[in-house]
């Protein structure tokens, strides 16, 4: 090939453009965020990004309770959140419901769910054991929180 010659790369150049959104939707497809809550704790992964799952006990919160929040203005979207300020760190997916976590070091956490329902009756039973503070009933002790 001369020292001057073009090549024509137009091929893998649209090759790259087409691939790009398949790969994007492919992984937005596959997101999950998975939780999984016992007497012990709580254990979320969010997938495919974290293989592990990672286990939370009820004696590091301070409190929990299910609630709606505002995905943009409270964590500016969707997805792994850390966002200064009162809302915290955020793992969420779709919709506007999840469970406010509060450790007793005062930093905030917020699992979203699409399973409200379920999370409460959970909830409710961990609420009874003592294992949690209920504070979703009380707005002054909730705007501490």
């Amino acid at each position: 090939m001369a020292n001057g010659d073009v090549i024509n790369d137009s091929t893998s150049w649209a090759w790259n453009i087409s691939i790009v959104p398949l790969v994007a939707f492919f992984v937005l497809f596959i997101v999950q965020l998975q939780v999984r809550y016992d007497e012990k704790g709580i254990n979320y992964r969010f997938f495919p990004f974290q293989l592990q799952y990672q286990f939370r006990s009820w004696e590091e919160m301070e409190a929990a309770y299910v609630r709606t929040y505002k995905p943009f203005s409270e964590y500016g979207g969707w997805g792994v959140r850390i966002w200064h300020g009162k809302a915290g760190f955020g793992y969420t997916i779709s919709g506007d419901k999840g469970l406010q976590i509060v450790y007793k070091n005062g930093k905030r956490f917020l699992l979203g769910t699409k399973k409200q329902d379920e999370l409460n009756s959970f909830m409710n039973e961990v609420y009874k054991k003592g294992l949690v503070k209920d504070v979703a009933d009380n707005s002054d002790t909730k705007d501490r929180y």
